[in-house]
């Protein structure tokens, strides 16, 4: 099975969350709006992404793409987000809290459920 298009889309999903979290944190400080209200953008790519793949692959590929790009948001995204000084209206002991393992995997199945979501969309 070829997988070059699961590697397209992964790539589209990482771009997508990466214009999100470095766009969205200039702008929440900017315009002064919680960077928190951004999240349904991500909820929504995590939708999208597993939508296309799961009209061309099976659901553990679905799965593994979605825990891949949770992984990436609750990573280098946070990061991003944190030095482009987002208006999060977290202390920085809370913004350390985020940073890790429990938080990652609340993220990673928080996109996987998304993913579910997207995949039973493309079975409609």
């Amino acid at each position: 099975m070829a997988y070059t298009n699961l590697i397209k889309y992964l790539i589209i999903g990482i771009f997508s969350i990466t214009l999100v979290d470095t766009l969205g944190a200039v702008a929440s400080r900017k315009m002064n709006f919680k960077y928190i209200y951004l999240s349904f953008i991500s909820i929504a790519i995590y939708i999208l992404v597993a939508f296309f793949v799961s009209k061309e692959y099976i659901l553990t590929n679905v799965l593994l793409t979605n825990a891949i790009l949770g992984l990436y948001d609750c990573t280098i995204g946070l990061w991003l987000s944190i030095v482009l000084r987002a208006n999060n209206g977290l202390t920085a002991e809370q913004i350390k809290e985020l940073f890790t393992l429990k938080s990652s995997i609340a993220f990673i199945v928080i996109s996987v459920f998304f993913g579910l979501i997207g995949f039973e969309l493309s079975k409609i």
